[in-house]
């Protein structure tokens, strides 16, 4: 997800940024309770190889938080953070 062809997408920021700032986006974008339960695991899954799809960085999400029986997905708070800082990279 990006907003023009030079800009950041959420695949870069999930695979290069560090821990902390990777936390830092779903805590104040989407204000997620478990941001850094969520970042530990996107940086110890991409040490097994960069994170391509969405629903490889769903599932990694879903490994740490899991849904409630007629809850949104896991993953929605943090997607959307995520398609919020990329639109502003």
């Amino acid at each position: 997800m990006r907003m023009g062809p030079d800009a950041t997408s959420a695949a870069d920021l999930v695979n290069t940024l560090e821990e902390a700032e990777i936390r830092k986006i779903p805590t104040e974008y989407g204000e997620e309770p478990m941001a850094r339960r969520i970042a530990r695991a996107i940086v110890e899954a991409r040490s097994n190889g960069r994170i391509e799809t969405t629903v490889q960085l769903a599932e990694i999400i879903r490994s740490v938080k899991r849904a409630k029986p007629h809850d949104i997905d896991p993953s929605t708070l943090t997607f959307q953070a995520l398609r919020i800082a990329a639109n502003e990279s």
